[in-house]
């Protein structure tokens, strides 16, 4: 079973071909906007389109524990995107 669905490959191709149809850097810049919430002490909520996240500090650190804290979720979105780059790339090579 792979891993990678080949249905996906069609969009890697598509974002390879606009990656490279790019010839002025200024072309490639974007703007993604978030609406963020201090909900008390500590935690936060953030909507990003049609997503909530919460976000708080550990009690040991005094926040309340109702969600990962920021770290957590930066050291996520490191993963996550290392894990579309590494599924962009074995699609368009396999």
């Amino acid at each position: 079973m792979p891993i990678i669905s080949p249905n996906f490959k069609p969009f890697a191709e598509q974002w390879l071909n606009g990656l490279k149809a790019i010839k002025d850097p200024k072309q490639a810049i974007g703007t993604v906007r978030a609406t963020s919430k201090l909900l008390g002490d500590q935690a936060s909520d953030v909507k990003r389109g049609e997503h909530v996240l919460i976000s708080d500090e550990p009690k040991e650190a005094g926040g309340t524990d109702k969600g990962p804290s920021p770290l957590d979720y930066f050291v996520a979105a490191v993963g996550f995107c290392e894990n579309v780059t590494f599924a962009r790339y074995a699609t368009l090579t396999v």
